[in-house]
């Protein structure tokens, strides 16, 4: 089965929740009730956060390419902010992307790229509080795009933010969302499946 957990105190430096695999390969989400609020956001957003995006990439495995890179499927990043988020019965739950934020050929205002209407256009737009992980394929190395909360929508690369750092800079456990992510590509195992 799929686990949804709710701890107080995050076990990844600058983490309020994330979802990984168990040591079975099975999907598990993490949320850290306590450190979501000292944060002053709601563990209901988090909780709702990481559900959805198990649900979105439950393998922690897909990426869309554009250009020089390989963003990760990650559905509610780029409308993080509590703020953004609605009331299910009282209750505030994280915005999300539909699959139309991730096809690249789209354009800036074509069609509805996130739940609530936030988004004007596909990757890599973002709103306030938003982010992006992407693979630089150039250095082999995980990077993020943040928005720039002066400029709206836009987007500005931020090579070493604090997510970035907790995320992938850490040694990571064999196995782990963190450790496959953080793969050079050099390593990666070509399939051996045929395609028909």
């Amino acid at each position: 089965m799929w686990w949804q957990t709710i701890f107080d105190n995050a076990d990844q430096a600058g983490a309020l929740g994330y979802h990984d695999l168990t040591s079975a390969g099975l999907p598990i989400g993490k949320v850290f009730a306590k450190t979501t609020l000292d944060a002053g956001d709601r563990v209901s957003v988090t909780l709702s956060h990481e559900v959805l995006e198990m649900l979105g990439d439950p393998d922690i495995n897909l990426m869309v390419q554009k250009g020089p890179r390989g963003y990760a499927y990650e559905v509610c990043d780029a409308v993080e902010d509590d703020s953004l988020g609605y009331d299910i019965n009282g209750v505030r739950v994280s915005d999300f992307v539909y699959p139309q934020y991730f096809e690249t050929f789209w354009h800036k205002g074509a069609t509805k790229f996130d739940h609530l209407g936030h988004l004007s256009g596909p990757l890599p737009s973002l709103t306030h509080g938003g982010y992006m992980s992407y693979l630089d394929y150039a250095s082999g190395q995980w990077k993020q795009i943040t928005a720039r909360l002066d400029e709206g929508n836009s987007a500005h690369r931020n090579d070493s933010p604090v997510l970035v750092k907790a995320l992938y800079r850490e040694r990571p456990h064999v196995g782990a969302r963190r450790y496959r992510r953080a793969l050079s590509p050099s390593t990666w195992l070509v399939s051996t499946v045929a395609s028909s």
